[in-house]
Parts: structure tokens; C-alpha cells; sequence
């Protein structure tokens, strides 16, 4: 069998501030699951990962059983969970806004308040993207 370029499915390791659990890992790009879908055996991948598997073969990458795509279901309260995990922004200010709009600012008894800058695969919607800036203002 020849080896084939997998182009990944999901989210760079590198985007969280602290590793994740390895159950949100995906065994085809070892990328944080993205589009989470669980197979009949259970075995849950990206759906971009999976479904270019699937074009070439007809069987689970962990254990081999066979599959078929319309047996495929969607993992959205993993999906969910994923979308929470804490990542790294990005703590510039986009040019559209006001200077002192998203820098840190004190709230009360010394109490800081974070910038309202923050990114999440639920920001934007579940539109496809790897790393954007989602800004809560706009």
C-alpha cells in the first residue's frame, strides 16, 4: 500500500494553552477532533479525516470493521465540550475599533476583567476556520 497525503481535519495542538484530553484527539491527524463523527464501532474522528479514509478504504482506521457512511452520526455534545476547551489569543486590537477597546481594564476592588477578544469553533457560527480572531464587539 502506498502512502497518501492526508490533508488534516483538525485543530493544531499548538492553538490550546494546555495539551488536551487525548479522548479529544483524532487517530487520523492526531489533531484536536474537529466536526466530531462517531462510527458503528464506536471510533470517533474529524469528518474531513474520515471521510477522505473512507475514499480509499471501506473500514475503520482503529479496527478495521467495515463502514459505511451513512452510518456515520454527529458527535455535537462533544463538539460542544471541544468548543470550550481554553485556547491562545492573539491580544492585539483590530484597527476597526476605538483605541482602549479590548485592553485590560480594572473592574473594582482590583478585579481585572480580560480583553473581549476570544476564539472558539462556536464563535463564528461552526463555520469552517482554524484560527480566527472573533471579536465579541463586532
Amino acid at each position: 500500500m502506498q502512502a497518501w497525503p492526508l490533508q488534516s481535519g483538525g485543530y493544531d495542538l499548538n492553538l490550546f494553552t494546555s495539551p488536551p484530553d487525548c479522548n479529544f484527539l483524532c487517530s487520523v491527524c492526531h489533531g484536536v477532533l474537529k466536526r466530531p463523527v462517531r462510527l458503528p464501532c464506536s471510533h470517533i474522528f474529524c469528518k474531513k479525516c474520515i471521510l477522505q479514509w473512507l475514499a480509499r478504504q471501506n473500514t475503520c482506521p482503529c479496527c478495521r470493521k467495515e463502514v459505511k457512511r451513512k452510518k456515520m452520526v454527529h458527535v455535537n455534545k462533544l463538539r460542544k465540550t471541544i468548543g470550550r476547551l481554553e485556547v491562545k489569543v492573539a491580544l492585539s486590537i483590530p484597527s476597526h475599533h476605538p483605541s482602549g477597546v479590548g485592553q485590560k481594564q480594572e473592574r473594582g476592588q482590583g478585579e481585572s476583567i480580560l480583553p473581549r477578544f476570544t476564539w472558539s469553533p462556536w464563535a463564528a457560527g461552526l463555520a469552517e476556520f482554524e484560527s480566527q480572531l472573533y471579536c465579541f464587539i463586532c
